[in-house]
């Protein structure tokens, strides 16, 4: 916010000077966000050509995975410019009436990887909550394409969906796997964390659970982490209406 400048002192003066440096840090930040507009443009449109070129090749062993890349390079495009614009608080969410049956398969629409690797079970698959569709389907993806980067590949990735007695919606996503290291709980939700102990299995800038995170809190809800010896939980609980 800018200063009110009030007499021609030397606090006027600096005043002025605060106010001189606030509107070009806006212009910056305005740039910025133009040059990944365009960036993300200029990247997206390849990729699509790319995904197009791959769907009209002749069957081949390595198709499955040209593809994969091209969904996984577009995916950490979207998170690139997501966690930009979640870098500022704001409170625009764009609410609207959703199944839970119906944002679950748009999710699982997102996921690119075999039905029999997500087990699903929504006990409320009839009610209704108001959310911004489209942040909170990012916010699944990103777990659940997490939980299954990590765990382990021979067991299905468990999503659980409940109404608490708070009339909050609860989604959990559980993998099997080894235990979060202490010292990774306390850093997984900050941007650009990656631990070393998974670095080498998986690619990413380490911004998809940052992104999860204000997506969660925008909303007025939370989310938590839980993890032990044999399975890691991601706990999603927001509220069923807008607050």
């Amino acid at each position: 916010s800018k200063i009110s400048i009030i007499g021609n002192d030397e606090l006027a003066e600096l005043s002025q000077s605060i106010n001189k440096m606030i509107s070009d840090i806006k212009i910056l930040l305005s740039q910025k966000q133009q040059l990944l507009l365009d960036v993300s443009h200029e990247l997206r449109s390849p990729l699509a050509r790319m995904r197009l070129l791959v769907e009209m090749l002749p069957e081949h062993k390595n198709q499955a995975r040209l593809v994969d890349e091209i969904v996984f390079l577009e995916g950490m495009i979207s998170n690139l410019l997501f966690s930009d614009k979640l870098s500022v608080p704001y409170s625009n969410l764009e609410y609207s009436r959703v199944k839970t049956s119906h944002l679950l398969s748009k999710v699982l629409d997102l996921v690119n990887v075999s039905p029999s690797k997500i087990n699903i079970d929504n006990t409320v698959p009839l009610e209704i909550v108001w959310v911004d569709e489209t942040k909170v389907v990012i916010a699944l993806r990103n777990l659940i394409d997490n939980a299954l980067k990590y765990g382990d590949l021979k067991k299905p990735v468990r999503v659980e969906l409940t109404k608490t007695r708070k009339s909050t919606l609860l989604l959990k996503i559980i993998n099997t796997g080894i235990k979060i290291d202490d010292d990774d709980l306390k850093q997984i939700f900050k941007p650009f964390f990656r631990s070393r102990k998974n670095s080498s299995r998986a690619s990413g800038f380490g911004l998809g659970l940052t992104i999860c995170k204000k997506i969660v809190e925008a909303h007025g809800g939370q989310l938590r982490l839980n993890s032990n010896d044999s399975q890691t939980t991601f706990s999603i609980e927001i509220p069923m209406k807008k607050q």
